[in-house]
């Protein structure tokens, strides 16, 4: 059946009582339009889901993701500190739609730019960004001036001194009772690190798990 529409995509999706729209990427340049397409639909209804061909538009497992999101909003997170925006920054903007204030350490500045360039997406009253090493002073300096959190993230550099020393850094900044989060929880090979660490760290981690290579790991900070 061939049907022809005017007006919204998302509007004609509740006409009919779709909730799966599928679009296809014929080359890879088309990328970034599909992204900023599917984004705007969400934001317009988040109850209908844009697939795609390879590759997919959200760098995630979508399981995990939404998982780690609910956990976010039962704990009342409402500040967050992410390490690491990533290429195409799909987790930074899911942070923007349930807290009042989330802060971003990147290294690549080219990352910000184009997240912060798609007007769509970036909200400058609620997003934040720190250019530069995670590790470094001037940086973590320049994170301790946004005062306590409720939440950390850590999904930058993926090697275990990375991960190690963002946790050992940014740890102290997040409030007693808030989150302590780790992407990529169950990655394997010399790249990632993460781990590791959560084999060195003395507490009770929980794990978001619906994959075998990704994962999600956090624990609730008590000191």
């Amino acid at each position: 059946m061939v049907d022809t529409f005017e007006g919204l995509t998302v509007d004609f999706c509740k006409e009919i009582g779709a909730q799966v729209i599928v679009r296809g990427l014929r080359v890879f340049s088309y990328f970034e339009y599909e992204f900023r397409m599917a984004l705007a639909n969400h934001r317009l209804d988040p109850n209908i889901e844009v697939v795609n061909s390879k590759p997919q538009i959200i760098q995630q497992v979508k399981e995990e993701l939404r998982e780690f999101l609910e956990l976010l909003v039962d704990k009342r997170i409402t500040k967050i500190l992410q390490i690491g925006l990533g290429h195409y920054g799909s987790t930074q903007f899911c942070l923007s739609l349930i807290c009042d204030e989330v802060v971003t350490v990147e290294f690549d500045q080219k990352n910000i730019r184009n997240y912060a360039d798609r007007e769509i997406l970036y909200n400058q009253n609620v997003e934040k960004f720190v250019w530069g090493d995670s590790t470094s002073e001037e940086v973590i300096n320049e994170v301790k001036k946004f005062g306590e959190f409720d939440a950390v993230f850590i999904d930058g550099n993926h090697s275990y001194e990375f991960v190690k020393k963002d946790y050992e850094n940014y740890s102290k900044l997040v409030k007693e009772g808030g989150i302590i989060a780790f992407h990529d929880a169950f990655g394997e090979g010399e790249r990632y690190g993460t781990p590791r660490v959560l084999t060195e760290i003395q507490e009770k981690i929980q794990y978001i798990k619906h994959s075998n290579e990704i994962g999600i790991a956090y624990f609730v900070k008590y000191w």
